[in-house]
């Protein structure tokens, strides 16, 4: 049953990778889905955008971290 679990966290660390790859490649629709669920933002579309580019980093980072701490849990 453990190696499951490591598979898991492999495979929620590269759906992370994905999302976050995804929200820098298409920034704007990523910032257009948020608007459109409700998200407010008092700031520049320029501004936003930067901060769903840096969301996207973030993602990025914590998927990788998901995939080495399941190779390195096996």
């Amino acid at each position: 049953m453990m190696g499951n679990s490591n598979w898991y966290g492999i495979l929620g660390g590269v759906l992370t990778i994905m999302a976050g790859v995804y929200s820098l490649l298409r920034t704007s629709s990523v910032a257009s889905w948020l608007a459109s669920h409700g998200l407010q933002h008092s700031l520049a579309t320029a501004a936003f955008l930067r901060q769903v580019k840096t969301l996207g980093v973030f993602f990025i980072l914590a998927g990788g971290f998901f995939v080495v701490v399941a190779i390195g849990s096996h």
